[in-house]
């Protein structure tokens, strides 16, 4: 996502240099896209086999990839680590939303879509 972040800024996209203006510099960026792979890659599917599919599937009948399982037993401790990050991602004034985003220009399109107006006509 780094990459394309410098990518829109070499292409002078409106927006990248507007989200800078409104103080989402490149660390705070950055730490947006980090916690975003850990969820889309880790935790995501963590959440998702931790439901439980049909007939039981990561309940009573165990997931099984490679060397890892999953079960009714570690959906518990999945959905803790869940939890927590959520509320580090909520401590971190990013909104949870952010998370579900596959791409940094959908990242930069949500966030720049959800500024503040008065603050963008005052500069």
């Amino acid at each position: 996502m780094e990459r394309e972040l410098s990518f829109l800024a070499t292409k002078d996209d409106h927006r990248v240099f507007a989200l800078r203006r409104m103080g989402w510099g490149e660390e705070r960026l950055q730490l947006l896209f980090a916690l975003n792979s850990i969820y889309q890659h880790v935790l995501g599917p963590l959440q998702g086999a931790s439901r439980g599919g049909p007939e039981g599937l990561g309940k009573s009948v165990v997931i099984r990839h490679g060397s890892a399982s999953f079960s009714s037993q570690t959906s518990g401790a999945a959905l803790s680590a869940l939890k927590d990050f959520n509320a580090m991602v909520e401590s971190l004034g990013f909104e949870r939303d952010l998370l579900n985003l596959n791409t940094c220009e959908d990242i930069v399109f949500r966030l720049y879509s959800g500024r503040d107006e008065s603050s963008e006509s005052a500069e």
